[in-house]
């Protein structure tokens, strides 16, 4: 069992992965020297119930279930198959949070029956669930994933009338889509930063955290552009006007271009400070929210 392996997909997509272990070694000939027994174990929150229901056991179904229900017991060799068939629902909403990429872990544990000191082999297993992709063809941008609805970004701002699954930037900046499936999931592409010459800025440099629309306007879901802070896990905290935390809303940061949704429809109107942590700083930007 290799320690640590990541996968991606998109929503929508089955993960069929397969994976074995093997132990060559005799037991003494104290304890018989027959071959070893292993024993796998599994957890995840995202595997189903007795790991072989994909409607219970997991936070979000379909859950994911195991060819050999854990504990699963083989002689010197074994083998065995996780099936995922993961929707809209898996990369959506959560926690009041819509991001591109949500992940999930898997842990596989191995014993074996060796005599005096068991050995104990774990693997981790990340499968990041994303949204869909866009890609920048020719001069234009574009996404090859079925909705009933897109709708383009400009720095987490909504372009007017950019409501195709084909767009053409006119300025630089940075640009993501949001795809509303067949069944009413809402879900987020990936950001791209789209320069054009003699009118790009400092980009790479410049660390942006900032939400729109402000003032909301009656808007519950808040756009929110992270840009150049330090990647990987982090919380954004909502913060009201006495200073009291009224939300917090764990994130991952997987690029230097992130963009985010977050839903704010439990707080009441007026003025929230918004902050994230990265590089020994705290960035923080404030909201008028109108409901």
């Amino acid at each position: 069992l290799p320690y640590s392996e990541t996968i991606i997909i998109t929503s929508g997509d089955t993960l069929n992965y397969n994976f074995s272990a093997s132990e060559n070694e005799l037991l003494p000939a104290s304890a018989g020297g027959n071959p070893q027994t292993m024993t796998l174990n599994a957890t995840s929150m995202a595997m189903g119930f007795g790991d072989t229901s994909i409607t219970t056991g997991c936070l979000i179904p379909p859950c994911a279930i195991l060819s050999n229900p854990t504990p699963y017991t083989s002689t010197s060799n074994l083998s065995e198959g996780l099936t995922w068939a993961t929707d809209c629902q898996h990369a959506g909403f959560q926690n009041g949070c819509l991001q591109h990429t949500r992940n999930y872990r898997f842990i596989f544990t191995v014993k074996d029956n060796y005599c005096p000191v068991p050995g104990v082999s774990t693997k981790s297993l990340i499968v990041k669930v994303t949204g869909p992709t866009i890609y920048l063809t020719g001069n234009s941008l574009s996404v090859n994933y079925p909705g009933n609805s897109y709708q383009w970004y400009l720095y987490g701002a909504p372009i007017p009338g950019a409501t195709d699954s084909l767009y053409t930037p006119t300025q630089s900046g940075i640009y993501s889509l949001i795809v509303t499936a067949n069944n009413g999931c809402t879900l987020l592409s990936n950001s791209m930063y789209i320069g054009f010459a003699g009118i790009d800025n400092n980009h790479h440099q410049e660390t942006k955290f900032e939400a729109f629309p402000n003032p909301s306007a009656g808007n519950n879901v808040i756009n929110v552009l992270v840009q150049n802070v330090m990647t990987g896990q982090n919380v954004l905290r909502v913060v009201d006007i006495s200073g009291k935390m009224v939300k917090q809303i764990p994130i991952y940061i997987s690029t230097k271009d992130e963009h985010l949704l977050i839903d704010l429809s439990e707080l009441s109107s007026g003025v929230y400070s918004l902050n994230i942590s990265g590089e020994g700083k705290i960035h923080q930007t404030q909201l008028v929210l109108t409901n």
